[in-house]
């Protein structure tokens, strides 16, 4: 089982997410519904790192301009879906999860997922690993609790 840094004195201190966490991610999320790849690429710039990492079930992209690219073609595809915060966020160190939903222009949920994003020590995001739809299933139990 980890511990704590406290326990390990040697241990670097822990990166925390930026204290307006839940703004940045609310305008990465609106970025998908950006007018065009000229704005999308200008929002990524101001809020991730040059060399992001982006990864979904449809793609994997490395830095600003292919990951404006592939957020540009869910923009184009989703014909005018709203993306949107749908939980609070989960913190452990510099990483957030947290939960989005797409919604129809009259606000009805079409569907939903998981991101986690890493922010790094500027603050900006410099990882998102996006999850659509609900996790699966479990598949087995796990008996006699965890050692």
């Amino acid at each position: 089982m980890a511990q704590s840094s406290a326990a390990h004195p040697e241990s670097e201190p822990a990166q925390l997410v930026p204290p307006d966490a839940v703004s940045r991610i609310g305008k990465l999320l609106r970025t998908v519904s950006a007018a065009d790849l000229a704005e999308v690429t200008a929002r990524l710039t101001d809020l991730c790192t040059p060399d992001i990492t982006y990864r979904d079930p449809l793609a994997r992209a490395l830095g600003v301009d292919a990951v404006a690219a592939h957020l540009d073609y869910l923009r184009r595809v989703q014909l005018g879906r709203r993306l949107t915060l749908a939980s609070g966020l989960d913190v452990v160190h510099e990483y957030a999860r947290f939960g989005w939903k797409l919604a129809d222009p009259a606000g009805r949920p079409q569907f939903d997922g998981i991101c986690v994003v890493r922010f790094a020590a500027s603050g900006l995001v410099g990882d998102i690993l996006a999850f659509i739809g609900p996790p699966p299933p479990l598949q087995f139990r796990i008996t006699g609790g965890i050692r």
